[in-house]
């Protein structure tokens, strides 16, 4: 390896407890999986990461820094864990207003689409798109392999268009279905885990 890389990750002030009750199992992954160096600095609300001679590959910094980011986000940190496993699990994150220009109550009504009542539409996304999902404000967070979290964005999009939520668990069905038959079933997020 070239030299020592450094990265810093901003902790929401709100989110430095919480972080800090949970640090040993934060920490612990990291170091054991991706031989970066880690603290907490708690004077900078950040958690800082760096390299060392024992990291194999300086992309686990990166995906040291996603990681925090996602627990940072409020992915539980056993989903969270996906992204120090698999090199194909990525964070990615959109806007409403991406994908329409909403004001007011119709963008309440917008994130309430996306959730559903008691959180059944939103479950039922991640569930057929094998993702997880975390909505904040006007941002939707999602967490999972490129094609599963593009076929939850999708999904959530379409929902936001204005699309029944019946047709889209329709389209979700037909595409899991599809998926099953292409690969003998979908990949997860999960199905590692469970071999480990």
């Amino acid at each position: 390896m070239s030299g020592i890389q450094t990265r810093s990750v901003p902790i929401h002030p709100r989110k430095m407890k919480s972080m800090k009750d949970e640090w040993m199992k934060i920490y612990t992954p990291i170091v054991e999986m991706c031989k970066v160096q880690i603290r907490m600095n708690i004077k900078g609300k950040s958690v800082d990461m760096r390299t060392c001679e024992h990291t194999e590959d300086p992309s686990y910094l990166e995906r040291s820094a996603q990681y925090i980011e996602a627990i940072n986000i409020g992915f539980p940190i056993e989903d969270a864990i996906a992204l120090l496993k698999f090199s194909d699990v990525f964070l990615d994150r959109f806007e409403i207003s991406e994908v329409k220009t909403l004001r007011g109550l119709h963008i309440e009504r917008a994130v309430g689409r996306i959730i559903g009542r008691e959180g059944k539409t939103r479950d039922a996304i991640e569930e057929f798109s094998r993702s997880k999902i975390i909505v904040q404000g006007q941002t939707i967070h999602l967490l999972g392999t490129v094609e599963n979290t593009r076929i939850a964005r999708d999904a959530i999009c379409r929902l936001i268009m204005g699309s029944q939520p019946g047709s889209i668990f329709n389209r979700l069905r037909i595409i899991n279905s599809r998926l099953k038959e292409k690969y003998g079933g979908i990949q997860t997020v999960y199905s590692e885990f469970e071999k480990r």
